[in-house]
């Protein structure tokens, strides 16, 4: 399942911990979630950091403001995770901090972000497992990645599936987008 991620290197003040049942616990007691199994799986083999850089597309509609962070290309970038650490640098704890900060929705799990615009586990609606989302923070406004984070996982290709060295979309990339736009605006594509 996490064969695409490898981690390149920790962020620098990260804490460098094995992922056991105890931390896991307390974590969760301490976000009041219970954490996807398929994060918990990845965190047992990388506890967090970065790794190379991989892309998941952006379905359906987006809002104005999501609009302006994605180009025609409809790309979400990620290159770190945070992990499972009773530590808040580098952890799913430091979320707590970070939705006060930036005045983010509660019931998310931040995974990733510059803090404009974040990679959360979505704990808003009751749910069996909370989907992966990409969420701005002034306006707020979010958009499903994927259901799962085991579908997140399963999403990302690497960067340079899509890009060329210069940051521009392949051009068979681009056959296959506009392909699907075109689905999309004649009914075939399910919307969101």
């Amino acid at each position: 399942m996490s064969a695409r991620i490898v981690r390149t290197e920790r962020e620098p003040d990260a804490p460098d911990r094995p992922l056991d049942d105890d931390t896991l616990a307390e974590v969760e007691k301490r976000l009041g979630v219970k954490l996807p199994a398929a994060y918990v799986e990845l965190m047992r083999e990388h506890n967090g950091g970065q790794f190379e850089t991989l892309v998941i597309r952006v379905r359906g509609r987006l809002s104005g403001a999501l609009a302006q962070h994605f180009g025609d290309d409809r790309h979400v970038e990620i290159d770190a995770l945070v992990g499972i650490t009773l530590e808040e640098d580098g952890s799913v704890l430091h979320t707590q901090y970070l939705t006060k900060e930036w005045e983010l929705p509660s019931g998310l799990v931040l995974l990733d972000g510059d803090g404009h615009t974040w990679i959360a586990l979505d704990y808003r609606k009751p749910v069996r497992e909370p989907p992966v989302i990409f969420i701005e923070s002034d306006s707020k406004a979010s958009t499903v990645l994927a259901p799962t984070f085991a579908a997140f996982l399963e999403a990302l290709v690497p960067y340079d599936a899509v890009y060329d060295a210069e940051g521009e979309v392949l051009p068979a990339h681009q056959a296959w987008w506009r392909r699907w736009l075109l689905r999309l605006k004649s009914g075939r594509v399910a919307r969101r």
